[in-house]
């Protein structure tokens, strides 16, 4: 097998690893790698959030966007609280609407 086959095999394996987890972690696991993720490892991380946000793009998006309103919807942390009223100091009110980070990306170039 020649150097640049096993490379893309390699890239496979570890897309193969990742594919369970969710966006939001292939996202943080990319940001905080710091460096220190093996070449392969990185692109198939790159490759699985590129096709996942492909994904959504051509499905309906409008069904993609909704507000959480309970505690026990939220898997991790990568979620917008918004809170009603004065903020306390405490985070994952249960008054508060989430939403996730994906769908803050809508939003975010807006002015």
């Amino acid at each position: 097998m020649s150097k640049q086959e096993q490379y893309f095999r390699k890239i496979l394996e570890y897309k193969e690893r990742f594919r369970k987890l969710p966006t939001e972690k292939l996202r943080r696991r990319l940001q905080n790698s710091g460096g220190f993720l093996y070449k392969e490892a990185a692109i198939a991380l790159r490759e699985l959030v590129e096709e996942r946000e492909q994904q959504l793009l051509e499905e309906n998006t409008m069904e993609r966007i909704r507000l959480i309103r309970s505690l026990s919807e939220l898997d991790g942390t990568c979620y917008f609280e918004i809170l009603p009223g004065r903020y306390e100091g405490n985070c994952w009110n249960q008054n508060s609407v989430f939403i996730t980070e994906e769908v803050f990306g809508y939003f975010e170039g807006m002015k």
